[in-house]
């Protein structure tokens, strides 16, 4: 029978009967991937993308601190199917299949109810989308000749983004590690608005 100790995100620890002792204080490792969406300008020329993102850091009695590195791949329309729709009139340009890479601090707040946690949290940080094209190539065959000369500069620029969502955590008795759903949505400056649904597998020790 499972056995809970009810907190609201204040005490040192929530106890499981068996072989888990699941606590709040402590360093915490969690990698998690899952699908990113653009909300924004480019979301005519970019489709769903893959995430995985390893998240490290500390909680301390409800809150946590920590870093995280991520990566996002878009599959993007051809060059010249975003010629023909008027991307270089309207500012949309953008190289085709494009990683984008998120690198930052992050911050939690802990909520524990039963046997399940509800995590709010936020990250901000800085967000390169570099050019993955041979730079010649890119330039001369399609800035220039497909493009109208029209560079963008989204891949010449160095992104800041935030992060906001809401993950909800299950331990489970006689695992080492909790599994974790999240919903997230993003902001990337120069870039525009994402969403993204993560899966994964957090580990407190």
């Amino acid at each position: 029978m499972l056995t809970v100790f009810f907190r609201s995100g204040t005490a040192n620890a929530q106890q499981y009967s068996g072989d888990l002792e699941y606590t709040d204080t402590g360093w915490f490792v969690t990698p998690r991937f899952g699908m990113s969406m653009v909300l924004g300008d480019y979301s005519q020329a970019l489709d769903n993308g893959s995430v995985y993102r390893l998240e490290v850091g500390r909680n301390m009695d409800g809150l946590g601190y920590g870093v995280m590195a991520q990566g996002t791949l878009h599959n993007g329309a051809h060059y010249e199917e975003q010629a023909a729709a008027g991307c270089f009139t309207q500012g949309t340009c953008i190289q085709g299949d494009t990683m984008i890479y998120k690198l930052g601090g992050l911050a939690r707040y802990i909520l524990v109810y039963q046997t399940f946690r509800v995590i709010a949290q936020a990250a901000v940080g800085v967000a390169p989308i570099p050019l993955l094209m041979d730079e010649k190539y890119f330039e001369e065959e399609v800035v220039a000749a497909g493009w109208e000369g029209n560079r963008p500069t989204v891949h010449d620029e160095m992104h800041l983004f935030t992060n906001a969502g809401v993950i909800v955590e299950y331990p489970m008795e006689g695992m080492g590690v909790a599994p974790q759903l999240s919903v997230e949505t993003s902001y990337i400056t120069g870039f525009g608005a994402g969403a993204e649904v993560l899966f994964g597998f957090n580990a407190t020790f």
